[in-house]
């Protein structure tokens, strides 16, 4: 019924396409609006068709959520079809949580009550991993309400205790926000629940107090204020708070404004408005068989027989009474049954009818032991359902666990493997590096100077495109040896040149070298140098480019170098 209704509040989509902002209509849905859905049928028409699919995704979401407050079940199936579609996990992943929310309205009855918590855990998952506080809210509400109408109290507070921290946080930019008022509704709903009148009412005032005055979601709130105050037996504060509903009351279809002439009714019998209670028990009656709803026509029946018996029309009241009666028995409806045989006994009393009301109660208690039985069978098969459902969680985590434990088992396998080729790959790298190596440099195609030579080198290196490392080294002209010249020959590659510029200068060209190897090679150079007792004195290191010449290629390396022991002799290391 109402009182159960629940609230998906989409807010704007993110994207550059020229379409207009979606806010507004999300706004209108946010309070309960049933006229958003024209709004978005005009979207549709004018913007869909060259809209981005992030603003394509928006609109069906809030199809989704305007489609659910008139529970219409294609609809939302059709809206969550067409998300999955639209998803781009990769670049949006908030929009799998806002997918999972959609998909949470699918199955509303209590037997697929798993599935709906099910997505709604998988939206408070997504919303853990972007951090996205609105998102968190919504999720946590719904999980909230829904938990509670399980009877599961102490996890919906837990829940309900998370979306308040979530509501405490600095809102970032997302694509759906919760109205307060509705997260402390949800909360004095539990409380409720849990038979907490004090806390009850103060939840529920604080929801009054935050949402917006005329606005649909304002009604409902009021509306359902009073419905708990009245199964709380305090008929006056109820009739209060209905008569605070601020009017145009929202668009009800004939199924919604039967429940609401059926509730005004209930609350004149607790007023002893036995006239009032009379009209709008036959009103609501009227709407309940034009909409054929059978176990809420009985009830009506039962209220118009209650009002005409209070009025000493007794042959009608009877009638009427009696009449609820065979429906109810019809319908199997224990629990009405009940509720008239309990009334029908304390009238009797009232009347001094001792015998009747004794043979009254004896029927009622005999009714509220099948209702009991009926109960516990109910809860018989949720326990056999809920550890169904257990068991066949625990048999997929065995069966992960094991299949997990093979593929690591093979994984293990493969990585011993790999470790052994790389460590006999290291030795024998080492074992050669501790060897002289026996590689000649090809044969330099150009004879001359080794300015000439550097001048071909640079234009190769234009042509092929390749930014070839260069080494600049200068010892002590004292230092000079064969050595010298032995150890910077020893680790080139065949197509690496060592170029003798002056007695005392030498010019390493390390073509198509990676960074990583020319900093390796650069900075492990002055210590191969000290195996000698050679102290290097000045080292530069650079990387040809396309403007590059002998000249300013030389002035570069000179000007980026480092002195012994490391220190920047001008402007620091040459970045590559």
């Amino acid at each position: 019924m109402i009182l159960f209704l629940q609230l998906g509040l989409p807010a704007p989509a993110w994207s550059d396409n020229p379409a207009p902002d979606l806010t507004p209509i999300a706004q209108s849905i946010a309070q309960f609006d049933n006229h958003s859905g024209a709004q978005l049928q005009k979207m549709y028409e004018a913007y869909y068709r060259d809209a981005s699919p992030q603003w394509q995704f928006h609109w069906h979401y809030l199809r989704c959520e305007a489609a659910a407050l008139r529970s219409n079940e294609p609809d939302i199936t059709r809206a969550a079809d067409r998300m999955k579609g639209l998803a781009d996990p990769e670049r949006y992943p908030h929009q799998i949580g806002y997918l999972s929310l959609c998909q949470a309205h699918l199955v509303g009855e209590d037997a697929d009550r798993s599935k709906r918590l099910f997505h709604l855990a998988n939206a408070v998952e997504v919303g853990l991993e972007q951090d996205d506080p609105q998102l968190l809210v919504l999720s946590y509400t719904r999980q909230a309400n829904l938990l509670a109408d399980n009877k599961q109290y102490a996890q919906s507070m837990e829940s309900l205790a998370a979306a308040l921290h979530q509501q405490e946080r600095p809102a970032k930019p997302s694509l759906f926000q919760l109205d307060p008022a509705m997260l402390h509704f949800s909360l004095g709903r539990t409380f409720y629940y849990l038979n907490n009148p004090s806390r009850t009412d103060e939840a529920l005032t604080q929801a009054i107090n935050l949402v917006k005055p005329g606005t649909p979601l304002a009604w409902f709130i009021q509306f359902n204020y009073a419905r708990i105050l009245s199964q709380q037996g305090r008929y006056e504060e109820s009739q209060e708070h209905l008569d605070a509903l601020e009017e145009p009351k929202p668009n009800f279809g004939q199924e919604d404004e039967g429940f609401f002439l059926l509730f005004q009714a209930s609350i004149a019998m607790g007023l002893e408005q036995y006239d009032n209670a009379l009209t709008l028990a036959n009103r609501a009656a009227d709407y309940f068989l034009l909409a054929e709803i059978k176990p809420e026509y009985s009830e009506a029946r039962m209220i118009r027989g209650q009002a005409l018996l209070k009025l000493d029309r007794e042959a009608e009241g009877w009638e009427a009474l009696n009449e609820a009666r065979k429906a109810m028995v019809a319908q199997d409806n224990i629990r009405g049954l009940a509720i008239l045989t309990q009334w029908t006994a304390n009238y009797h009393q009232q009347r001094k009818e001792y015998q009747q009301a004794l043979m009254a109660l004896d029927h009622f208690v005999e009714l509220q032991r099948q209702l009991n039985q009926v109960l516990q069978q109910q809860a018989l098969i949720d326990q056999q359902q809920a550890l169904g459902q257990q068991m066949d969680r625990h048999r997929q985590r065995l069966a992960n666990t094991s299949e997990a434990h093979y593929q690591s088992q093979q994984s293990l396998m493969m990585w011993q493997g790999l470790c052994a080729a790389l460590c006999f790959v290291i030795f024998t790298l080492a074992v050669r590096g501790m060897m002289p190596s026996k590689d000649t440099p090809d044969p330099f195609p150009v004879r001359g100077s080794a300015e000439e030579q550097l001048s071909y080198l640079l234009q190769e290196s234009k042509a092929t495109g390749d930014t070839m490392g260069c080494i600049l080294v200068m010892v002590d002209p004292g230092q000079m040896g064969n050595e010298l010249q032995d150890l910077l020959h020893r680790d080139l590659r065949r197509e690496d040149r060592c170029l003798e510029l002056a007695s005392d200068r030498f010019l390493l060209m390390l073509p198509w070298i990676s960074d990583g190897e020319l900093a390796w090679r650069f900075d492990t150079l002055p210590a191969r140098l000290q195996t000698l007792g050679l102290t290097p004195q000045r080292l530069g290191r650079a990387r040809v480019n396309n403007f590059d010449d002998v000249d300013s290629l030389l002035q570069r390396l000179e000007y980026h170098q480092l002195g012994p022991g490391g220190r920047t002799t001008a402007g620091g290391r040459l970045a590559s």
